[in-house]
């Protein structure tokens, strides 16, 4: 046993050392829960993606734009990205690696004609 107790030590120590190396700018941030069209954040940074919970009947139609205040300017994801929905699949993931940049902000606007929820994941860079 002691002769593994150095090796053992060393790895604590390697693996500690990379836990703590990481800031702010490693993080990602939630929008939180979501369930109407918003804008999301009005700083500059990078896009990671959105996650969408659907009633499991009516379709989703989703926009996510790089402004702070509309529904306009450069699409994030395909402008009109539609996502279907099943009592069995009632989630959806758009993840971008890499993550997308931003300038302005996020806005998403989101119908559905009966109840969506979503949470946006983004870094702000300023």
């Amino acid at each position: 046993m002691r002769k593994y107790l150095g090796l053992i030590l060393g790895l604590i120590l390697i693996f500690s050392v990379n836990a703590f190396a990481l800031d702010a700018s490693d993080w990602v941030i939630s929008s939180g829960d979501q369930t109407a069209t918003a804008a999301i954040t009005t700083t500059e940074g990078v896009f990671h993606g959105v996650m969408l919970f659907t009633d499991g009947t009516n379709p989703v139609t989703l926009n996510i734009h790089d402004n702070a205040t509309a529904a306009s300017g450069t699409n994030l994801i395909p402008s009109g990205y539609i996502v279907t929905t099943s009592a069995s699949n009632r989630s959806h993931a758009i993840s971008l690696m890499p993550p997308l940049r931003y300038y302005k902000g996020i806005y998403v606007s989101i119908t559905c004609a009966g109840t969506v929820h979503y949470v946006v994941l983004f870094r702000p860079t300023k």
